[in-house]
């Protein structure tokens, strides 16, 4: 499943009326193949220049399963099919990407303008994800009918 912006799967922000050259570091979703996350974001970082990419990351989330009885945690893409690119010069990166030998397209393109992730989607990946770039899960107690968060977001 491809998602763009209209379809709201990831939170962007409005689009600007220009490409932004502020120099604020900004991340922008990319739509890689499904199961490639890690392996396309490790790709990235080496294969692309670090005055271009400040960074590259397949966020991932712990979620509980229950095999054969017993309960596990596992580690699963946070987005599936998407991973985060963070630069200054989004519309440089774009062209960066199209001359990778695997496609890469950034996510909201529309016209010459590319959409970030939202402020403060954006600052909550940033203040929730350790530093493996994983969403752990939340763990509590319930005590008398009340639940306390000991962990977690």
């Amino acid at each position: 499943m491809r998602a763009d912006a209209s379809a709201g799967a990831i939170p962007l922000s409005p689009l600007p009326d220009r490409h932004p050259s502020d120099g604020v570091v900004r991340w922008y979703a990319v739509h890689v193949p499904a199961g490639r996350e890690a392996s396309f974001a490790e790709k990235c970082r080496k294969a692309l220049d670090p005055a271009l990419l400040e960074g590259c990351i397949a966020p991932r989330c712990e979620r509980y399963v229950k095999r054969g009885g017993i309960w596990r945690i596992e580690t699963v893409p946070l987005f599936a099919e998407y991973v985060f690119v963070a630069t200054r010069d989004a519309e440089a990166l774009a062209k960066a990407l199209g001359r990778l030998s695997f496609a890469a397209p950034i996510v909201g393109r529309r016209g010459r303008a590319y959409a970030p992730l939202a402020a403060g989607v954006q600052s909550w990946l940033e203040s929730t994800l350790d530093a493996s770039r994983v969403l752990r899960a939340s763990e509590g107690r319930i005590d008398q009918g009340v639940l306390t968060v000991e962990r977690g977001p």
